[in-house]
């Protein structure tokens, strides 16, 4: 059987935090009082966190000595900039001159490089700290590695972890950092234009954030017409260094990111939804860090508390006026009945279980999570601190309610990874729970009468 080729990528680097090279030659620098012609670079640098750097050096002008300090500075690229791939450029390139000489170097975001009007047929970009997903083989020059394929009505997304992932993941593991772990490409069914290209960009970053649990995406696209560079985009977005993290995605399912991107491209189309994804999104990875454990439960019923309110009016189940006027722990408990989760205090999480059980009549999860994120937001002197691992407990709850909550909302119906079970193993999934009847526990949920839905 003939493995299918892994896709080349046009940036790439050999080791986890090797910078990039992307252009190399004139540049102009420029200040409020006009800009004027140098030579430099621009890489793409890791450390600390990921930027574009923009380096410029030449002859000192004499209009220079009045801001000899570069300071509202900015290096602009020429009109014209020929896409390359595997430039060589040392760390500071800087130029030898006669004095009186300058060197420079700015953080730059270039956002559109070449033909921004080009009608695009293949674009390819990098995937940075992503997991190693099993899947199909693919091969490259020096050894094979896993693809990913999502597909979409309009376009197939291939995500090839590279040939080394094994000794890039050690390296990360030793100095932590960033490195490009996957060679992507995105190709439409017809070509389409850089801003459709864009949008798709930026959904699949957001996807694939929630997918890893922490800030990764495309970097670095470049855009294909007719087999030919005519696009790029260099610039970041928020990106997380190599490190642990929770995710209700196992990298042992193959199936589980195929089957959700079509549902989630669908709901993407909503702009409202598009906005409360990207919140959910971003709360969500701020929770999924328990540093400190109270703050990420803050976090999380941010989010529950804003997807309980999208849920219940856009179904008609409240009505906007009833929705802001009910408690948080029964406005989200109501929420995930609604998604068929069960609101009850599981045994898994023993600490909480056992806090929940003293009130009565006895706490549901929400309701009890709740009552802890209030606890650090206006303060409680009339009752005992909770011990520690009430707080981890509810920290571990709370985030998964949050990942079953968009999971249910996206429609997804396969498997996922229960973080609640604190001795689990890579490959260890379980059934979503809304794909068989609830069983829903003892809670102290009121039960709603809920009539059809009037913008309050």
């Amino acid at each position: 059987m003939l493995i299918p080729k892994a896709t080349t990528p046009f940036y790439w680097h050999a080791q986890a935090n090797e910078q990039i090279g992307l252009y190399q030659g004139k540049l102009y620098v420029a200040d409020p009082k006009g800009r004027f012609a140098s030579n430099g670079a621009v890489t793409a640098t890791w450390r600390p966190s990921p930027y574009i750097r923009a380096d410029a050096s030449g002859p000192l002008k004499s209009r220079q000595l009045a801001n000899p300090f570069f300071t509202e500075t900015s290096i602009q690229l020429p009109s014209r900039v020929r896409l390359r791939k595997g430039l060589q450029v040392a760390a500071q390139p800087q130029a030898q001159h006669e004095p009186p000489s300058f060197a420079t170097s700015t953080r730059e975001s270039y956002r559109s490089i070449g033909r921004s009007h080009a009608r695009l047929d293949e674009v390819r970009f990098g995937l940075t700290n992503f997991p190693d997903v099993l899947g199909p083989v693919v091969a490259w020059p020096d050894g094979t590695g896993w693809r990913v394929r999502l597909e979409a009505p309009n376009h197939v997304v291939l995500l090839d972890a590279r040939h080394d992932y094994s000794a890039v993941r050690d390296q990360l593991e030793s100095e932590g950092g960033y490195a490009l772990t996957h060679s992507g490409s995105l190709t439409p069914k017809r070509p389409l234009a850089v801003k459709s290209i864009e949008q798709a960009i930026e959904a699949l970053y957001f996807f694939l954030t929630f997918a890893a649990g922490r800030w990764t995406g495309p970097v670095l696209p470049v855009g294909f017409e007719r087999g030919r560079p005519v696009w790029a985009q260099w610039e970041f977005r928020q990106l997380d260094a190599w490190g642990g993290t929770w995710s209700w995605f196992d990298r042992h399912d193959g199936d589980a990111l195929p089957t959700l991107y079509p549902r989630f491209l669908a709901l993407w189309k909503d702009q409202e939804w598009r906005d409360a994804i990207r919140l959910a999104v971003a709360y969500w990875v701020l929770s999924n860090r328990p540093d400190p454990v109270q703050g990420a439960i803050v976090y999380a019923q941010v989010v529950l508390e804003m997807l309980a309110k999208r849920v219940l009016v856009t179904r008609g189940r409240l009505s906007r006026r009833a929705a802001r006027g009910l408690d948080a722990g029964v406005l989200i408990a109501t929420m995930l009945q609604e998604l068929a989760i069960d609101p009850a205090v599981p045994k898994q999480v023993p600490f909480l279980y056992r806090w929940a059980s003293r009130s009565r009549p006895r706490l549901d999860g929400p309701t009890a999570v709740a009552r802890l994120r209030n606890r650090v937001i206006h303060g409680d002197r009339a009752h005992s601190e909770p011990p520690f691992r009430v707080w981890t407990d509810a920290w571990r709850l709370s985030t998964q309610y949050v990942e079953l909550s968009l999971l249910a909302i996206l429609g997804y119906q396969g498997r996922y990874s229960n973080r609640l079970l604190v001795e689990r193993w890579v490959g260890q999934t379980e059934s979503v729970p809304w794909v068989g009847p609830i069983q829903v526990g003892a809670t102290n949920t009121p039960e709603l009468e809920l009539g059809p839905a009037t913008v309050g």
